[in-house]
């Protein structure tokens, strides 16, 4: 896989961080960026395959006293 570029890498900082970094900064943080990314695009797909979903009965409050 090729080396992505100073402005790949700062997009990648904008999509995961949502702020700019400085060129410095995002080649500091390259390897924690892909994979900040690669899951972030793994739970894009899964979120799209999930549809609604009703949390779970963690406990249940009783009804009467016992």
């Amino acid at each position: 896989m090729a080396e992505p570029t100073d402005e790949e890498l700062r997009r990648l900082a904008r999509r995961v961080l949502g702020r700019d970094l400085t060129a410095e900064e995002a080649a500091q943080a390259a390897p924690r960026l892909l994979i900040l990314s690669q899951t972030m695009d793994r739970l894009e797909a899964w979120q799209g395959e999930l549809g609604e979903v009703a949390p779970a009965t963690i406990f249940q409050v009783p009804t009467e006293a016992r």
